[in-house]
Parts: C-alpha cells; sequence; structure tokens
C-alpha cells in the first residue's frame, strides 16, 4: 500500500485525531489529496475544527474550502466554530435540527450563501455579521427562540423565502418593504400585535402566514399585495378586517377563530370561516 493510499484509508475513518495526522503526513511528504470521496464519510464539524487549529495549512484543504454545499442537519451540534466562516464558496448551509444557542460571527463571511437552514435550534438571537449576506435567498430561523427579527436582516433584499414560525416574535421590521424580491413569509406561532405598513414593494409575495399570533387589526395596505395566493389569519384577536381584503381574490384567505364581530354582510360572504 502506498503512502497515499494510507494516508486515504486514514482520512476515510472520520476521526477527528486520525484525520489530523493524515492531513499532517500529506504535508510533510508534498502530497496533494482529493478530498472529494470522502465528503459524505467526514465528520465536517470536526474537520472544521482543524482548518481553525491548522489556519497555515489552509491549502491543504482547498477543496473543502471550495465547497458549494454543506449539510450539518441532525448533528447534535451544541456550537458551531468560527472556522465555518473559512468556506467562503458555499452557497447552502443546513444547520437544522440541532442544539445550537447561537451562530457565529464568522458567518457573515459567507457573502455567496444562498440558503441557510437554522431551523430547528435553541437559538435566541442572530449575529449582526449577518448584514454582510446580501445575497441571501432563503433563510429559515423557524423553531427557535427568537424573541425579535433584528432590524439589519432588511438589507438582505434579496430575499425570497422568511421562515419565522413557532418562535416568541413580537413585531417585524418596519423597513420590511425592502423585501421586494420576497415569495414567502411565514410568522405563524409567534406573539405578533401589530404589522408594519405592507407597502407596494412587497408586490411579488405569494403566501403570508401570520397564523397563531396576537394581532388585533390588518393594515389597509394588504391591498398592495396583489400577488398574494394565500393568506392565513387564523387563530388570532382580529375583530374586524379591512375592506381592501375584497379586491385579493376569495379561495386563498382564512381567518378562523377570530373574534370577528364588525364584518358588512359582503366581507362575510368573502372570508373563510
Amino acid at each position: 500500500m502506498s503512502n497515499l493510499q494510507k494516508i486515504h484509508a486514514l482520512l476515510s475513518t472520520g476521526d477527528r485525531d486520525t484525520i489530523q495526522m493524515a492531513l499532517l503526513m500529506a504535508k510533510s511528504q508534498g502530497l496533494v489529496l482529493d478530498l472529494a470521496p470522502y465528503r459524505a464519510a467526514f465528520n465536517w464539524l470536526l474537520a472544521l475544527n482543524v482548518v481553525q487549529e491548522y489556519q497555515d495549512e489552509a491549502d491543504l484543504l482547498a477543496q473543502l474550502f471550495g465547497f458549494r454545499a454543506l449539510n450539518l442537519s441532525n448533528s447534535q451540534l451544541e456550537y458551531l466554530p468560527e472556522a465555518i466562516g473559512c468556506l467562503t464558496n458555499l452557497r447552502s448551509l443546513n444547520l437544522a435540527h440541532n442544539q445550537l444557542k447561537r451562530l457565529p460571527a464568522s458567518l457573515g463571511r459567507l457573502t455567496q450563501l444562498q440558503h441557510l437552514d437554522a431551523a430547528h435550534n435553541q437559538l435566541q438571537e442572530l449575529p449582526t455579521s449577518l448584514v454582510n449576506l446580501e445575497g441571501l435567498l432563503y433563510l429559515d430561523v423557524s423553531n427557535n427562540q427568537l424573541g425579535r427579527l433584528p432590524a439589519f436582516l432588511v438589507h438582505c433584499t434579496q430575499l425570497t423565502h422568511l421562515l419565522l414560525a413557532h418562535n416568541t416574535i413580537t413585531r417585524l421590521p418596519k423597513a420590511i418593504n425592502q423585501w421586494c424580491q420576497l415569495r414567502v413569509l411565514d410568522a405563524s406561532h409567534n406573539q405578533l400585535e401589530q404589522l408594519p405598513p405592507l407597502g407596494k414593494n412587497l408586490h411579488q409575495l405569494e403566501r403570508l402566514d401570520l397564523s397563531h399570533n396576537q394581532l388585533q387589526y390588518l393594515p389597509a395596505s394588504v391591498r398592495c399585495l396583489t400577488q398574494l395566493e394565500h393568506l392565513n389569519l387564523s387563530h388570532n384577536q382580529l375583530q374586524n378586517l379591512p375592506a381592501a381584503l375584497l379586491l385579493l381574490p376569495r379561495y386563498m384567505a382564512k381567518v378562523q377563530h377570530n373574534p370577528l364581530l364588525h364584518l358588512s354582510e359582503r366581507m362575510r360572504s368573502w372570508i373563510i370561516l
């Protein structure tokens, strides 16, 4: 068995210390490694720790740095090392279904990231460095412990999908209208009491789920959502609905389980109770 074959055998174990030893052996012998066959077998979190400890050997992990997608979901992670910021070619990062309480600030270095899934964790806030992810298209932070949505997210103007369900968010940023590409907004199962004005810039919005909140009224600016196909307002505290809703297709609105008191006959014939 050649030295290169031995090193590849060590890499395939997925053990942190063994990976570390294999990388050092390869460096000492001037070997160029093809890491592609081990993308599925590696415990990538451990590999990232190796990167963090051996940053001078970063060229040895060039292929790892070239990854465009990294799936660390269902990995029982309690933390994510700052070294994740080295993977600057990432387009997609899946961190769902772990025990993460925070995200590292170095995520802000992943400026090519388009898809970030951090659902089903224990996040209480998002790092301000995410403001650098100007090309982000998809953000899922549902099923966490977020009490608010940071205002800096409005700078992620390319967002098409924003999933916030099952948190404790009490308000959405006033500058929500800057999400002019947004198509899906799910803020269900939160503690929203009111909404900011919904301007014409949200003309791409197709699905809006605000169910299971504490909303007492809906702004008349909802009439600006001309592409809306699905609107879920069920399980809130709405007593009335703006006449502007009559401009939207009937089939897409759900308003069950609201204390609706002041409705015209025309509105009663339009809504789905």
